[in-house]
């Protein structure tokens, strides 16, 4: 039975990561979005 809670734990850590990975990216895309915008309406 401890071998089955150690897989769960592993998962939970592996889903908690998956997710913050793709906030972190999702953020990260949108500040580069943002700064390109800036660029271009300096540009014009």
């Amino acid at each position: 039975m401890r071998e089955v809670y150690e897989m769960a734990t592993y998962l939970v850590l592996i889903i908690v990561s998956c997710i913050v990975m793709g906030v972190w990216l999702k953020r990260k895309g949108k500040k580069k979005e943002q700064q390109e915008q800036k660029e271009r309406s300096e540009k014009q």
